[in-house]
């Protein structure tokens, strides 16, 4: 390749001002040693901040999944407050506040024990109450409607004396007062 003398020389020129200006020189070293380094240093930074990134994403992730869980939580324990094992003294006043606005007497109430039967707990009550015939029926209607899971295992029915009653009360079932003894069981969910 053929280069005209006086670019020759210019380069010349050039190449002896720079050496004269050694200065210069070191300085555009630095600045592009500096650049490349700094590039090296950006490109490990990128490849943290996009590890961080990606943490970040499933740390998110994790705490939307933890708030979905204390949401079910939630209704889970929603659902299952009712058949949650109550002490025996709450079971007891239920019975009682049935059985008052039932019109019926209770003549006993014995706790029979717990039976532990998969995730229940099962307690068994033995009742004997004293009314007519509808109030007992109101009775076992206000047993069965509550929130809990109530099993009606045994029941037995006896007239209580001979009465004298009207023909009217005779046909309406009225006036006959019955014995009832009666083996309630309460299931509830166990509690972990």
């Amino acid at each position: 390749m053929n280069t005209p003398l006086s670019s020759r020389i210019s380069a010349q020129e050039l190449l002896k001002r720079l050496i004269g200006r050694q200065d210069l020189v070191l300085g555009v070293v630095i600045v592009l040693c500096g650049f490349l380094f700094a590039n090296v240093i950006y490109k490990k930074q990128q490849q943290k901040l996009k590890g961080i990134e990606a943490e970040i994403a499933q740390q998110e992730q994790k705490i939307a999944l933890a708030k979905e869980l204390v949401v079910l939580d939630d209704k889970l324990k929603a659902i299952t407050t009712p058949y949650i094992k109550k002490e025996t003294s709450f079971t007891i006043g239920k019975f009682s506040e049935f059985a008052a606005s039932s019109g019926v007497k209770i003549i006993s109430l014995s706790v029979d024990g717990d039976t532990e039967i998969g995730l229940y707990t099962v307690t068994g009550y033995r009742l004997s109450i004293r009314a007519d015939y509808h109030s007992v029926g109101r009775f076992i209607s206000a047993l069965e409607s509550a929130g809990d899971i109530v099993k009606i295992e045994e029941l037995s029915l006896s007239l209580v004396g001979a009465q004298a009653r009207t023909r009217k009360q005779k046909d309406s079932g009225q006036g006959n007062i019955l014995n009832v003894n009666m083996r309630v069981s309460v299931s509830f969910i166990k509690t972990l």
